[in-house]
């Protein structure tokens, strides 16, 4: 997850060492309310019990969310550029849990909110950002992480298309998130595709947590598991609009993709986008690689870009770091957080 800006502290992963297991805090089974306040106390850390096993109608169940709630922007204490921590030789650690290696990654969209009009720049520029991405040097940063068998997460990701569901709320919990997923795949708007993340995007309308951890007050975005009946063990994530909060959501007032109307959300989205894909595909089910923190390989460069550039469009001027070919001719640029690498001790970067 990437906590936000309005956050006062830092979320870590919600687990303890238990010896040489890692018990996932999560689980109620591991976790009261109790323990919950004295281990995360304030609206940024994390959800606790709130986003715990949040349970399927017939679908399946949810599992708990990755404990770095892509914490809005200005989070005191979170990864620093050149930061971690840990006890690998490169700032990260391996837990043994599954990567996905087995092949790219793919990842899919499900749009839902009532805000996405036609003229939105995300439904195109989201889109063919997930298209391009596998191509990039940016990607190739997942390629340092490995499971058991010493496999590495491919230097490719597919993009699988995109599907619209009716809204019929504006307030989703963790459970309406999982059910809405499972929706697109027991009704066959998505294939059951156990290499991919499914990406539930909410418009700027859309509300997603509990009082005391939500979108914009507490992060931006997470990633987790959990089981479909008859599909297995699927891996999603949910994203909100940063326009609902750019000054916690997106890095600055005005993306590279945005326009007039909706300036910032489009490229506040990218960013958490691909902070959430490259940590669900080195930590799918939240037991293969993080840090003694309990920090997953984004979540150590969270809301840190390196070197900008500065460009204008007829909005006004911005910043990027990031420019690729787009699937419609040309180019795109885009301003992304910086990425862990596993390698030569480990550090940020762009590639």
């Amino acid at each position: 997850m990437l906590l936000c800006a309005a956050s006062p502290a830092a979320a870590r992963r919600r687990r303890a060492s238990n010896g040489n297991n890692s018990i996932d805090l999560n689980n109620p089974a591991n976790i009261n309310s109790a323990s919950y306040h004295s281990l995360y106390n304030g609206p940024g850390n994390g959800n606790g019990g709130d986003n715990s096993n949040a349970g399927g109608n017939g679908n399946g169940q949810a599992n708990g969310l990755d404990g770095d709630p892509n914490i809005p922007r200005g989070l005191s204490g979170h990864a620093r550029p050149g930061g971690g921590g840990g006890s690998g030789s490169n700032g990260i650690t391996y837990w043994g849990g599954p990567v996905m290696t087995k092949a790219a990654v793919t990842a899919y969209i499900i749009w839902y909110g009532n805000n996405w009009p036609a003229g939105h720049p995300a439904l195109t520029v989201i889109p063919d950002f997930l298209q391009i991405l596998g191509a990039s040097a940016w990607w190739r940063m997942s390629n340092t992480y490995y499971d058991g068998a010493n496999a590495n997460v491919l230097p490719a990701v597919n993009f699988g298309g995109s599907v619209t569901l009716a809204t019929s709320k504006t307030t989703l919990s963790d459970a309406d998130v999982f059910n809405l997923v499972a929706s697109t795949i027991t009704s066959g708007k998505h294939p059951a595709d156990l290499n991919g993340v499914y990406f539930l995007l909410t418009s700027k309308d859309v509300a997603q947590g509990s009082v005391r951890s939500n979108f914009c007050g507490s992060y931006c975005g997470w990633h987790t598991h959990g089981s479909v009946a008859g599909v297995g063990n699927i891996k999603y994530s949910w994203v909100g609009d940063s326009e609902r909060c750019p000054a916690a959501c997106a890095a600055q007032a005005l993306g590279p993709n945005g326009v007039q109307a909706y300036p910032a959300g489009t490229d506040g989205m990218i960013s958490v986008i691909a902070h959430e894909l490259t940590e669900a595909a080195t930590d799918p089910q939240l037991n293969a690689w993080y840090d003694t923190r309990g920090y997953e390989n984004a979540d150590k460069c969270a809301w840190t870009f390196g070197t900008q550039y500065t460009a204008s469009n007829a909005a006004g001027t911005y910043s990027y770091n990031m420019q690729l070919q787009s699937t419609a001719g040309g180019t795109r640029q885009y301003l992304v957080q910086r990425n862990w690498v596993n390698a030569a001790g480990g550090y940020c970067s762009m590639q």
